[in-house]
């Protein structure tokens, strides 16, 4: 389709679900952006309290760290770089490495020189397929011994990559938490409906969460046009108000056309966006690749920036 044959509506809401540099924040965008998903700003420093727990401390330990040149490497690279060193930590070696290269064998070297404690690599897995390679080609490189972030938690990774530079990497990925109610119901319905044997990925529930907050923002302003609905998205995502999960939506309807204000928490979790349609609050898995499959092994909770 061409712009001519289709008329793209003006003003519409955008409720992202994976969405997540840092550049969205600042967008000037009069409240009609907005995500299901916590920034970038808060996995740097959730990254950094993980590994700080891995590493028996960050104090005096010193990572290396290479990341795609775009928004999302450098972004994630500079809230890492920062929570590691207010940890205690230092960093090595910072390679910014650009994302169109034949191969990466002088910037796998920069990234593992030095002999660092921890490396960490923001990266997608289209380029992780030759950084990778050329890791392990340096001779210097244990994906034990590497973090990565959600860009590169992909069951396909170790198939383009080699399982080499694949198998024993841990990183962190939004997720929902574990016990939560809404969350385990959420699950069960994923793997209860057609089509069957779909394993979870990444932001689903967060996707889910986004569909269900745009609907019920239209139905608290009694309209489906984009101005009504966007001022009414934030309010409903986040307290005060009273709580109701995805299983409760008709007593959630309910409370909105009666003029009450809710709570609205997701199969993510709690959500709370803030004043800039930023998620807040809700956990981030922590994955480890085995047999070249990334597994969720434990969560933490959303850390915000300072």
């Amino acid at each position: 389709p061409t712009s001519e044959s289709v008329a793209i509506p003006e003003e519409v809401p955008l409720v992202t679900p994976a969405s997540t540099s840092d550049e969205i924040t600042g967008l000037n965008d009069d409240g009609f952006v907005s995500r299901t998903t916590p920034p970038d700003s808060f996995q740097g420093p959730t990254l950094a309290n993980f590994m700080d727990e891995a590493l028996n401390g960050a104090q005096g330990k010193t990572v290396n760290v290479g990341v795609r040149n775009d928004a999302y490497g450098t972004g994630l690279g500079d809230t890492f770089s920062a929570a590691w060193e207010d940890l205690g930590g230092s960093i090595g070696e910072r390679i910014d490495y650009d994302i169109d290269l034949p191969n990466y064998d002088t910037e796998a070297e920069q990234i593992t020189s030095g002999n660092p404690d921890a490396i960490v690599i923001v990266d997608f897995p289209e380029t992780y397929n030759k950084v990778g390679p050329a890791l392990v080609r340096t001779g210097n490189f244990d994906p034990a011994n590497a973090f990565v972030t959600d860009g590169l938690i992909s069951g396909d990774l170790a198939e383009g990559a080699g399982a080499d530079a694949v198998n024993g990497l841990r990183g962190t990925a939004p997720g929902a938490p574990d016990e939560d109610t809404a969350t385990v119901a959420f699950d069960e319905r994923y793997v209860e409906f057609e089509p069957r044997n779909v394993d979870r990925m990444t932001f689903d529930a967060q996707n889910f969460d986004a569909v269900i907050l745009c609907y019920l923002a239209a139905v608290a302003a009694g309209s489906t046009e984009g101005p009504d609905i966007a001022p009414e998205i934030q309010p409903i995502s986040a307290p005060p108000g009273d709580a109701f999960t995805w299983e409760e939506l008709p007593a959630a309807i309910e409370a909105l056309q009666n003029g009450d204000d809710i709570d609205y928490q997701g199969a993510a979790g709690a959500i709370d966006q803030d004043d800039t349609g930023d998620a807040t609050a809700g956990v981030y898995d922590i994955f480890e690749f085995s047999g070249g499959a990334p597994e969720a092994v434990d969560e933490v909770e959303v850390t915000l920036p300072e």
